[in-house]
C-alpha cells in the first residue's frame, strides 16, 4: 500500500500540488477574506500563501529529483551485481545438480533479490521496476533445481520476507 502511495505522488505530485493548492485557497477565502479582513492583511495572506506554495513545490521537485538519482544509482548497482553473475546463473540452469560455486552463485543472487525486495518493499524502487526484476527472479525459480534450492535456502526470515513474495512455501516440491 505504501508504495502505490509513493508511485501515486511522485508520477503527479503536480496535479496534487495544485489540488492542495486550490483546497488552502478556498479554505483561506473562505477564513481571511470573507471575514471583511483588511487590504493590507488580505495582501500579506495571499502573498505568503503563494510564497509558501512555490516553497512546498521546489521542495517535492527537488525530493523527487534526489528520489530519482538514488533510484538510478540502485539501479545501476544491482543491474551490474546481476550481470556479473549472469554467466553462473546460466550455467546453473543446465544442471540437474549444483556444485559448490553454483550454491555460492544462487546464494549471492538470492542476496541480490532481498535487497531489491528490501528495497522495493520500503518505497525506494518503481514497482515497475520491481516488476521487471520479479519475472527475472521468477524465470530463476521456475527451475526445478534451482527452486528446491531456494525452498532449503530462502524459505527462513533471513532474506527480509522474500520467500513469502516468491511464494516459495506454495511451490511443489521437486525431488
Amino acid at each position: 500500500m505504501r508504495q502505490r502511495v509513493v508511485d501515486l505522488w511522485y508520477s503527479h505530485y503536480w496535479w496534487l500540488c495544485a489540488c492542495i493548492w486550490l483546497v488552502t485557497a478556498a479554505l483561506i477565502h473562505f477564513f481571511i477574506f470573507a471575514n471583511k479582513a483588511p487590504d493590507h492583511q488580505q495582501l500579506s495572506v495571499f502573498a505568503g500563501f503563494v510564497a509558501s506554495y512555490f516553497g512546498v513545490l521546489f521542495f517535492v521537485q527537488k525530493h523527487k529529483l534526489e528520489q530519482d538519482q538514488f533510484v538510478k544509482e540502485l539501479f545501476v548497482l544491482f543491474n551490474g551485481r546481476y550481470d556479473h553473475l549472469r554467466a553462473a546463473l546460466d550455467s546453473a540452469l543446465k544442471t540437474n545438480g549444483l556444485d559448490e560455486q553454483q550454491r555460492l552463485t544462487l546464494q549471492r543472487y538470492f542476496n541480490l533479490c532481498a535487497e531489491e525486495y528490501f528495497f522495493w518493499k520500503s518505497g525506494r524502487i518503481p514497482t515497475v521496476v520491481w516488476q521487471s526484476w520479479r519475472c527475472g527472479m521468477d524465470t530463476y525459480i521456475s527451475v526445478p533445481v534451482i527452486r528446491v534450492y531456494a525452498e532449503k535456502e530462502v524459505r527462513d526470515q533471513s532474506y527480509y520476507g522474500l520467500a513469502t513474495e516468491l511464494r516459495l512455501r506454495e511451490m511443489d516440491h521437486v525431488d
